[in-house]
């Protein structure tokens, strides 16, 4: 098996070969399919996604299952909080300082989510969450170290907890009961 560049996955993406079947994203040089939605997870997506429209400063815009181009990577996050116009992204993924905050919804997923911290930490993105519903917690991500594959900062949010992340010196809190 053959690991591909950023480039050769879009070049392979864009011939229209992986079209008609699951969807992929690709990680770490490797095309890998991304897993269906149950209906929680559906669910879900859809509750953060409304409350983050309702409460994000309005130069900021959410992206639903939608690319961002992360350390070579170009993962397909659940939701993606990036600074707008949405008429920016016609020529590129959000990447780098666009990205304020990156959420998955993991079912099966665990484990892949939790790969991905590395990527997202390395690309400097601010903040990642994890809601992990097997658990009925939200895993955070936020201050990447400089230079490495990590977040300085790793904490579990329980029900009865907040959530936090910054845009633009902006502080937006969100209850984790109310995912």
């Amino acid at each position: 098996s053959k690991r591909f560049t950023l480039a050769e996955y879009r070049q392979i993406r864009d011939s229209g070969v992986l079209d008609n079947g699951p969807k992929f994203e690709f990680l770490d040089g490797w095309i890998v399919t991304k897993m269906t939605q149950g209906t929680e997870h559906a669910a879900v997506i859809q509750i953060v996604q409304n409350w983050l429209i309702k409460n994000l400063p309005p130069e900021w815009t959410v992206r639903v299952q939608s690319a961002v181009e992360a350390a070579g990577n170009e993962p397909e996050p659940d939701i993606a909080v990036v600074h707008g116009p949405d008429q920016k992204y016609f020529d590129h993924h959000p990447v780098g300082d666009e990205i304020g905050l990156l959420i998955e919804v993991a079912e099966t997923s665990l484990v892949k989510d939790r790969f991905k911290t590395r990527i997202y930490a390395e690309a400097g993105i601010p903040s990642y969450w994890i809601v992990n519903l097997r658990d009925q917690q939200v895993e955070v991500f936020s201050n990447p170290l400089s230079g490495s594959s990590d977040y300085q900062d790793h904490h579990i949010a329980l029900a009865g907890e907040s959530l936090e992340f910054v845009v633009d010196d902006v502080t937006v809190t969100m209850q984790v009961s109310d995912i």
